[in-house]
């Protein structure tokens, strides 16, 4: 199966691996050191000085850069470099073939469909499998409660576009219930039925352990307390700086810790840490650090305080955890939900300061539940297991739903053209084009649009249905099983 991945390219100077970008890539070069029956076309943005990444380099990994549209998540979330893409992936005359399409961005599955299959503008039949992932789900409620109708509807009509990939139940029926709101109950099953949760991000677990230490605090020894976010206004590090200060000028013998992946974290910000650090604070301030640098500095911290009111993917505290630090967290539903019957919650700035010294004092309780809980982490979130179950699902589910479209008809046709060419073995694409052409009354050239008819997706689908296989090579090729 060939895959061709949409990335969201926003916080892609992300360190901590909670960027969908970053993520993504440690899941697809797992899902092909998993099967070797997976090539996988990913995406990198053009402007990047980092995006050759080691962990993309695999012959079953093709990397094409394009255009990164813009500099927020608003803007990636809804625009697509279209014109490369055509270019490159248009089904009647681009470059590539690929089986499946995995798009991060749920506002404009749809138009993706429609500059890459000119087919589905002619009939329902669609030649390529799309798979939605759905990320930064905006309801009107919380922070998003001012948001437009249009802009909660426009995710329903790519959630309709093919199939739809949920890291967790909770932000499944977030979207469920948006759907439900605009759709008639049939629309709304169908995407409830097209559906697939599991966290496809996960821990790369094999990763951290690398860099585990333990959480090594003793009584009497510094704490150092690590804030690893974005300096965005929802992680509220204004916030965290108002409570580490309480703590620090309550007597507290503490260390604070920033490695924010923002190369700016704001006036305001930067004025009390300069206070802060003025009034005689340990501060270390880190910005735009590689993913293994961070990872270096945070297994050396022991406490993270958390502010946020809601999250739908905390896969950078589930980082911190793992890596040793305790999670002190504001009472909210997103908390209970990902960290069930987890101890260290409070409501209050003393209730902060109170878990604090708690665990100032006796350090082993806290501890101890921790490392439970990275147990509990590993279980459940490494992303070995979690592609593993994935792959099963694309294996399962959607693979049958690539040869969906193959007629009798087609199948009858390619049929006897490869009888005429004696049924070779095996082929390049490029020799495919010439057995068409050569076996053909019409001199059929797959180079050229087919429109409304049948295009290279299909002439290839065939070939598939035909007991012939991809080697899933740089260059398209097919062999016989």
């Amino acid at each position: 199966m060939r895959l061709l991945y949409i990335p969201f390219f926003s916080n892609k100077k992300n360190h901590n691996g909670c960027s969908i970008y970053n993520t993504m890539k440690v899941f697809f070069r797992t899902l092909v050191d998993l099967d070797e029956n997976i090539f996988i076309y990913f995406l990198l943005p053009d402007n990047l000085p980092y995006n050759n990444e080691k962990i993309l380099d695999h012959p079953r990994i093709k990397k094409i850069k394009v255009p990164s549209i813009g500099r927020d998540q608003y803007d990636e979330k809804v625009l697509i470099p279209s014109e490369k893409l055509y270019e490159l992936f248009n089904e009647d005359i681009g470059k590539y073939y690929y089986d499946i399409v995995i798009c991060d961005k749920a506002q404009i599955t749809n138009y993706l469909k429609l500059v890459l299959d000119r087919k589905y503008l002619y009939n329902s039949t669609q030649s390529t499998v799309y798979i939605t992932l759905t990320q930064f789900i905006t309801k009107q409620e919380g922070r998003f409660k001012n948001i437009t109708d249009d802009t909660e509807f426009s995710h329903c009509i790519g959630w309709l576009s093919g199939f739809n990939m949920f890291e967790n139940k909770r932000n499944a029926n977030i979207c469920f219930d948006i759907a439900k709101k605009y759709l008639q109950p049939a629309y709304t099953k169908k995407i409830i039925n097209s559906s697939y949760l599991g966290n496809v991000y996960g821990l790369n677990t094999k990763v951290l352990d690398n860099y585990y230490k333990g959480n090594n605090y003793k009584q009497g020894d510094k704490i150092k307390i690590n804030f690893a976010n974005r300096a965005a206004s929802h992680y509220k590090l204004d916030e965290i700086l108002k409570v580490v200060n309480y703590i620090f000028k309550s007597g507290l013998w503490i260390k604070f810790i920033i490695t924010t992946p923002n190369t700016n974290i704001g006036s305001y910000a930067s004025k009390i840490i300069k206070e802060m650090k003025k009034a005689g604070l340990d501060l270390e301030l880190y910005t735009g650090l590689k993913q293994s640098e961070f990872y270096e500095k945070a297994s050396e911290c022991h406490i993270f305080i958390s502010y946020i009111d809601e999250l739908q993917s905390p896969n950078s505290f589930m980082e911190q955890m793992y890596l040793g630090q305790i999670g002190l967290f504001s009472k909210s539903s997103w908390v209970d939900y990902f960290f069930p019957k987890y101890p260290n919650k409070f409501d209050s700035f003393i209730e902060v300061f109170t878990l604090i010294k708690s665990f100032s004092k006796d350090p082993k309780k806290m501890i101890e539940m921790n490392q439970a809980y990275r147990q509990k982490l590993k279980e459940n979130y490494d992303i070995q297991k979690n592609t593993k179950t994935f792959l099963s699902w694309l294996n399962e589910k959607i693979k049958p739903e690539i040869l969906k479209t193959v007629t009798e008809n087609q199948l009858y046709m390619i049929k006897d053209i490869l009888e005429k060419a004696g049924n070779p073995k095996s082929f390049t694409y490029d020799e495919y084009k010439k057995i068409i052409r050569n076996n053909t009354k019409l001199k059929i050239d797959l180079s050229f649009p087919a429109f409304g008819r049948m295009n290279k997706f299909d002439y290839i689908k065939t070939l598939y249905k035909l007991g012939y296989k991809d080697t899933c090579e740089q260059e398209l090729k097919f062999k016989k099983i």
